[in-house]
């Protein structure tokens, strides 16, 4: 059978099943098999499909001098072997430049195949205009494990309110989702603080 004259809609059944590093070579077979795999449609079809085949996460990070590395490992790990035994979902990321280190780094979740990272989640010393501010010292990243692409967020716009001033600690939580109507990621950063004894 000619391959030409398969049916886009069985075409997009074989294609939705594949994994992500096969449809990106695909992508180079013809134009309209680039504009199926990168069409909304089909990544509406492949987000279906994935939710019925779950996949939890193991972070693990190599650090040394020469090189800093992060992978994504799923949850099949064979009895005894730990992470050696689990299938890599995204091995040998390497972070933006802007990042010299995991030993701060932290996982906070994950939302249709993108991942929230952050490098810093606990604060003293009354350092809360950076806190609040999403510093330099503060990078948020999002992580899309099947295009293997960084983003680092922007600066929040919001500073520190007024009755925040005498907090000794603060520590965050951040929060990913998808918000269907919109067609958006939405990232949520939650506060624990607590004030100085006077």
């Amino acid at each position: 059978m000619n391959i030409g004259v398969l049916p886009e809609d069985l075409l997009r059944e074989i294609l939705v099943r594949l994994p992500v590093k096969s449809l990106l070579r695909f992508c180079c077979v013809s134009k309209s098999w680039c504009d199926l795999i990168n069409s909304p449609y089909f990544a509406d079809m492949r987000l279906g499909h994935s939710k019925n085949h779950r996949v939890f996460l193991v972070m693990q990070c190599l650090n040394d001098e020469k090189k800093a590395l992060l992978s994504f490992h799923s949850d099949y790990l064979s009895p005894g072997r730990g992470i050696a035994g689990a299938a890599a979902v995204a091995p040998n990321l390497k972070l933006p430049s802007s990042t010299h280190s995991f030993s701060s780094l932290r996982l906070f979740g994950s939302c249709n195949g993108i991942v929230c990272l952050a490098e810093r989640v606990t604060w003293s010393n009354y350092d809360l205009d950076k806190f609040w501010s999403n510093s330099d010292s503060d990078k948020i990243y999002l992580c899309n494990l099947a295009t293997r692409q960084f983003l680092t967020l922007p600066p929040s716009p919001f500073g520190c309110p007024d009755e925040f001033v005498e907090v000794q600690i603060s520590t965050t939580s951040l929060g990913l989702g998808f918000d269907p109507s919109t067609q958006d990621y939405k990232l949520v950063k939650f506060i624990e603080y607590f004030f100085a004894e006077t």
